[in-house]
């Protein structure tokens, strides 16, 4: 029977359990742990994984307990194989290898659309959590935290151990009485229990079995020990014995606070800052290519303007050159668009060579006329310089041609009246915004008048289709000059009511972006701060935590005092009965243990350093919100700056626009037009346009950047920010009808930024 006992006793001790079923302990324990802090909304965690999820780059779908060997480095293989002479371990490839570090088939789960990754802010968010590296680093941060809190909770727990020793001896030679073989075996079971006040409890059954294999059993024993010591005064109380484990829980929740706020952060940073970043720069391409277009209407209007001797060579030069400036200016801009779109790839963790594109429909919202009415203006100044090439060989009938273009040009004309008619009655149920109440009211009182404008231009497009006829009429009896002159002022009629709509649709569209409002104060956005900053509710919790150590340096200044108990219970020596327990085999112990406080150097020391480090932390604390409401102030006051800016550009691009127009109605009233004003005025239009932009971009950035600071934002499971209180008209341009299309209805969506 004792021999069973040692063999039993033995078995525990050579036997443990599998690696899974130690880390499947750990997760259960760690994630429970996390779990216990979600009853709070603020800081509430959606379920976390420390393996990344099938779909990941960095997911490994083989056994996470017996990894195949990656591939290694060729030079450095060698010393697996041997190191300093010696032959290596062979067994380094039973669990099989792998290819490739990064295993190829996650790009099978990319949502991609014709070929490529549209990065909208859904998709960038899904693609961080799912790819992103400093993701994954702060979930097993939090991991990490709460695996060391199990390690403080198991310092209270009972604690079991079971060893044994087992050794078999020889002695001597050639049989009795000399030569012995002996089997000892001692093996010991128990547990010790650290208590919350410092108390310490030991249970001890060891026992002890002597086997001779003469057949004489030379000896069993047992002995059950318990031991108890209780500081009274150095390491007494529950401050000090249980400072780990309040620590370590404190410290979770920390841990908890910060990754909640890092997926706002992350939220700000990427869906927003990022995305928006590149939006803008895909946006001035787009207004590139605008100015690249007026530069051609530029271009041909210089020339038909030194066919009719109005200008030199080197003016027409100058025009041409503005115009390949801007072409390569787009060039420029692309390239440094697909630097940006490779970079912002890296931060969501995704190889530079993966496709993709920016999800651009926010950007409808900043087209502010037509790309067709843009492109139709241009065709104006290119019809009169190929017009003018000709003239002098055209016949009647060749000339009855042009004027059938001209009609072509009126329908196309017609067609976006109705377009930018719908427009303008959309714009007008929503609300007016402008930098005060007096600009506010001028803004009213260009709607009120846009019924009138519309209705003029709606005349003068009614009248020209009967002005045509006439000229058809006429021309046949007029010279040739004449008639040359008759069908210009003709095309001028037309784009000059072109231009009107060109102005307007501007207008009514660039009037249609409406900044969202925040109505927010600074005391009530310091006292949101004050009241919900993640970060600063840590903070603040910090600050306790070295108050804390003052009392507990403190406690080590005392002098050791412990009162220590213990007692054995045995068996009678010689017995053969292992459970055979006898009073006269036992003993007992009490007393005390006592050291006097003669040198307490490095403890007070500590204790000192611990009230200075209090003191700092209130002064850390006080600092980090005084940031904080600086922070705001800061925040409110570019916000408010970034609005009244918005609303002048938005003025200075009116201008710059009415600027660009005006230059047909000089034409039509026969005025000279000097070729570097022009250019100056193309590069205004894309100046104010880019601006404009720009400051709206800027205060996006700030109104989240602001909700952030306040703690406002709050992120769903998928990352996401879902401000249902936005909503935007964009204006959709459909493609304009061919000759003889009936022109139908501008199509509205409501979709975007908050754009409105």
């Amino acid at each position: 029977m004792i021999f069973r006992i040692s063999l039993i006793l033995s078995a525990l001790l050579l036997s443990s359990c599998t690696r899974t079923f130690y880390r499947e302990q750990a997760d259960d324990e760690t994630y429970g742990a996390i779990r216990e802090r979600d009853a709070d909304p603020r800081w509430a965690l959606n379920q976390i994984d420390i393996l990344p999820p099938p779909g990941s780059r960095l997911h490994d779908p083989y056994d996470p307990d017996f990894p195949p060997m990656p591939p290694d480095d060729a030079a450095a293989g060698e010393y697996l194989l041997r190191a300093d002479g010696k032959r290596g371990w062979k067994h380094w490839w039973d669990h099989g290898t792998v290819p490739s570090v990064e295993l190829s088939e996650w790009q099978s789960a990319l949502p991609l659309t014709d070929g490529k990754l549209i990065l909208a802010p859904e998709v960038i968010m899904q693609q961080a959590q799912l790819n992103g590296r400093e993701y994954r680093t702060q979930i097993e941060n939090l991991y990490l935290s709460s695996l060391d809190l199990t390690l403080n909770r198991f310092e209270f727990a009972t604690q079991w151990f079971a060893t044994n020793r087992t050794i078999y001896e020889h002695f001597g030679t050639n049989g009795l009485p000399t030569e012995t073989n002996t089997l000892t075996t001692d093996s010991n079971l128990g547990f010790n229990r650290s208590l919350a006040a410092g108390g310490q409890l030991l249970v001890n059954f060891a026992n002890s079995f002597v086997w001779e294999y003469t057949g004489k059993t030379q000896g069993v024993s047992s002995n059950i020990s318990m031991n108890f010591i209780q500081p009274l005064l150095r390491d007494f109380g529950r401050q000090v014995r249980m400072e780990a484990l309040t620590q370590g829980e404190r410290s979770l929740l920390y841990q908890v606070r910060i990754f909640a706020r890092f997926r706002k952060e992350l939220y700000v940073d990427l869906a927003v800052n990022r995305y928006l970043q590149l939006l803008q720069q895909a946006q001035f391409i787009r207004n590139q290519e605008t100015n690249v277009l007026r530069q051609e209407q530029n271009y041909a209007r210089q020339q038909a303007q030194r066919l009719a001797g109005k200008t030199t060579i080197v003016q027409e030069d100058q025009a041409f050159t503005a115009l390949q400036e801007a072409r390569a200016q787009i060039t420029q801009d692309k390239t440094d668009l697909e630097n940006g779109l490779d970079r912002f790839k890296l931060e969501l963790g995704l190889p530079p060579t993966v496709p993709a594109r920016m999800d651009e429909s926010p950007l409808q919202a900043f087209l502010f006329s037509d790309p067709k009415l843009d492109q139709l203006q241009v065709e104006f100044d290119q019809l009169q310089l190929e017009f003018r090439k000709h003239y002098e060989k055209m016949t009647v009938e060749q000339m009855d041609q042009w004027v059938g273009r001209l009609n072509d040009f009126h329908q196309r004309a017609m067609f976006f009246l109705n377009q930018i008619e719908k427009e303008t009655e959309a714009w007008k149920k929503q609300p007016v915004q402008g930098i005060d109440q007096a600009d506010v009211q001028r803004v009213q009182q260009f709607r009120d008048g846009l019924s009138t404008q519309l209705s003029q231009v709606r005349k003068e497009l009614l009248e020209f289709p009967s002005m045509l006829e006439q000229f058809k009429v006429v021309s046949k009896r007029l010279a040739m000059n004449d008639r040359k002159r008759m069908f210009e002022l003709r095309v001028r009629d037309i784009e000059l009511a072109v231009g009107q709509l060109f102005v307007i649709q501007n207008q009514v569209r660039v009037y249609s972006i409406n900044l969202p409002a925040i109505k927010m104060t600074e005391d009530e956005a310091i006292r949101l701060a004050i009241e919900n900053r993640l970060d600063l509710m840590n903070d603040r919790a910090r600050v306790v935590d070295a108050w804390r150590q003052v009392a507990i340096q403190a406690n080590q200044l005392e002098a050791y005092f412990n009162i220590v108990t213990g007692m054995d219970i045995g068996t009678q020596p010689g017995s053969l009965r292992p459970f055979d327990f006898s009073a006269a085999a036992s003993r007992y112990r009490v007393g005390f243990q006592f050291e006097g406080p003669l040198n307490r150097q490095i403890e007070r020391n500590n204790y000192r350093q611990s009230l200075i480090q209090y003191h700092r932390a209130r002064r850390d604390y006080m600092l980090r919100q005084d940031q904080v409401m600086l922070e705001l102030r800061l925040a409110l006051r570019q916000l408010e700056t970034d609005r009244q800016n918005f609303e002048i550009s938005r003025r200075a691009f009116i201008a710059a626009t009415r600027q660009v127009e005006s230059v047909p109605l000089q034409l039509r009233l026969n005025r000279s037009i000097d070729p570097l004003e022009q250019l100056n005025t193309l590069s205004q239009l894309l100046g104010a346009k880019n601006t404009l932009i720009s400051r709206w971009f800027s205060y996006e950035r700030g109104r989240m950047q602001l909700l952030l600071a306040t703690e406002q934002l709050q992120v769903d499971d998928q990352g996401m920010y879902r401000d249902d209180s936005r909503t935007s008209i964009q204006f959709e341009p459909p493609s304009p009808p061919r000759s003889g299309d009936t022109p139908r209805p501008v199509e509205l969506f409501s979709r975007g930024m908050g754009i409105h």
